[in-house]
């Protein structure tokens, strides 16, 4: 029998952890969100909007919602019946034994991803070695994915192949097409959590202002990084760039601080 970690919005852990029922509270939530966008043709935005304004918390207690994780519901194959006849062929003789003939079923995806843990060494500050812990995920076969039968969702099969009909074709923005953002990808780091900082655009009277930000409060909380989290990407990218400008005119500083890092690099292949 399958051990559940954690259970998809809508549904909740039985006392034994090893089977999902439904939370029909927040299933409402989730047929309502197929609703809109699949019978009513709303855009998935009006869909966050709705819940926004309704006060509705997402599955982590945030008061706001993604468009991402709208997809992700839609998405998903735990909201979408199949009947039995369907599921039969996915799933081994004796979880097929245990299913009623009669009902319908979603589908839980279990290992569609293959977590692969190293450990790598760099050379410290100090000519000194670290060692830091790299992950990386990548994609199983279809063929290796292990099925897992959860109880009806409730949301009609038509409502569901609708929505992910009025979402096929939706591309996320970028906002690199607007700019040139010159300390993206991980280059400008927040000094006070170390976290990489991201572009982000607003428009207040049909004006675009650009800034870099800290988004650790979303991911660690509000409390996690008590840092300044918004900075002006012109005049951030002036003053790195006048750093930089600065550094590049004393050729002897860059020599002298290129052959430390060499000697660096020496003793520690040499360790």
């Amino acid at each position: 029998m399958a051990r559940f970690g954690s259970a998809r919005y809508g549904f909740a852990l039985n006392d034994a952890r090893d089977a999902l029922v439904v939370d029909e509270e927040k299933m409402a939530v989730v047929r309502l969100i197929f609703r809109m966008v699949g019978v009513k043709g709303q855009p998935i935005n009006a869909a966050k909007r709705t819940l926004d304004a309704s006060g509705v918390p997402t599955a982590t207690g945030k008061p706001r919602w993604s468009v991402s994780t709208l997809c992700d519901i839609i998405s998903n194959d735990v909201y979408r019946p199949h009947s039995f006849e369907e599921v039969r062929p996915l799933v081994s003789p004796e979880v097929a034994a245990h299913l009623d003939p009669q009902q319908n079923y979603g589908l839980w995806k279990s290992g569609t991803t293959r977590h692969i843990r190293s450990q790598v060494s760099e050379v410290g500050p100090n000519g000194t070695r670290v060692y830091r812990k790299q992950h990386k995920s990548v994609a199983r076969p279809e063929e290796e994915w292990v099925y897992v039968p959860v109880p009806d969702s409730g949301v009609p099969r038509e409502w569901v192949d609708a929505a992910r009909d009025a979402i096929r074709d939706n591309r996320k923005h970028s906002n690199t097409g607007r700019r040139f953002w010159e300390l993206s990808g991980g280059l400008l780091r927040c000094g006070e959590c170390s976290r990489a900082m991201h572009p982000h655009t607003t428009v207040r009277t049909n004006k675009r202002f650009f800034y870099y930000c800290c988004k650790a409060k979303y991911k660690k909380g509000v409390d996690y990084c008590m840092a300044s989290r918004t900075h002006r990407a012109e005049k951030l990218e002036a003053l790195v760039w006048s750093e930089v400008c600065a550094y590049l005119q004393k050729p002897e500083r860059l020599r002298a601080d290129l052959d430390h890092k060499i000697e660096m690099e020496k003793s520690g292949a040499r360790g």
